[in-house]
Parts: structure tokens; C-alpha cells; sequence
């Protein structure tokens, strides 16, 4: 199957989630998850619309190569304050 890129703090939750799935997780940012889209590491990033919509420079190299969120829920993580 496909590989997703994903960011390591959320490893333990995908996997239950989705024990099926082949991830890709690294230490990198949601910049070089782009950047392993390009080269072909994985074509797909379950990355959350919270974590990067104030980050001008990311949604612009999104928008770049024609990526898009979508609506899509990978996995719910309840947070606490």
C-alpha cells in the first residue's frame, strides 16, 4: 500500500487506529513532510489543519504543488487544559 507521512507525537494513536496503514514518521517538521512527498517517500500526509493554517509559508507551499486539506478524520486525539 501507500505510505503516509505522519509527525512522530502522534505514532502510538495512528497505529491503533490504524494497525493496517503503512506510516512514515520522522523527527522533521511539516515542512519536510512535504518535502518527502516530492521525493516519493509518501504521497499522502495526515497532518491537522490546526497545527498548520497560521503558517503562511506552509499553506503557500501547499498550495505550490497542488495539495488540499480535506476533511478527512485519521484520528481524534482528545487534548486536555
Amino acid at each position: 500500500g501507500m505510505t503516509i507521512c505522519a509527525h512522530p507525537a502522534v505514532k502510538v494513536e495512528l497505529e491503533i487506529a490504524w494497525p493496517d496503514a503503512k506510516f512514515y514518521f520522522d523527527e522533521g517538521d511539516f515542512h519536510a513532510m512535504l518535502e518527502y512527498v516530492e521525493e516519493g517517500i509518501c504521497p499522502f500526509m495526515a497532518v491537522g489543519h490546526e497545527d498548520t493554517v497560521m503558517d503562511s509559508v506552509y499553506l503557500a507551499k501547499l498550495c505550490e504543488r497542488d495539495l488540499v486539506f480535506t476533511d478527512s478524520v485519521v484520528a481524534e486525539i482528545p487534548l486536555a487544559f
